[in-house]
Formats: C-alpha cells, structure tokens, sequence
C-alpha cells in the first residue's frame, strides 16, 4: 500500500476529474443528502457526493487525506 510523503500513514488513490486523487484507505459509510451538506466523501468511481456519516450501511466513501485538506 503506497504511503504519504509527509506524514508516512497509508493511503489510497481514486482517479476522479482528470487527476489523482488522495484518499485515507479506511472505507466509511454514509447517507448522502443529495446538497452540499455534510461531509464531502469520494465514491470508489470517482465521483463526489456529500452526506453524513452512517454507522454501518450506506454508500461507500473515502475521506481526502488528512495531509492534503
């Protein structure tokens, strides 16, 4: 598992838009609000959603990297 220059945690990368992006590699889950509101989390596809935080179901999402918020 490729890990963080800055900080040496384990990462994840997704492609979305044309670019890498920089994941925690801990899947959460969440229920989407279908607005900006909540959490922005990154889906396996790529794509960017926003919800709250579910304790065990939901969409699957990744959190962006704590070193690159």
């Amino acid at each position: 598992m490729p890990k963080c220059s800055k900080c040496g945690k384990n990462i994840k990368f997704i492609h979305s838009e044309g670019k890498n992006i920089i994941l925690n590699p801990a899947p959460r889950y969440y229920i989407t609000t279908g607005e900006r509101q909540g959490e922005l989390f990154i889906m396996e596809n790529g794509k960017r959603n926003f919800g709250f935080l579910a304790a065990s179901d939901g969409i699957k999402g990744y959190k962006l990297h704590d070193c690159f918020r």
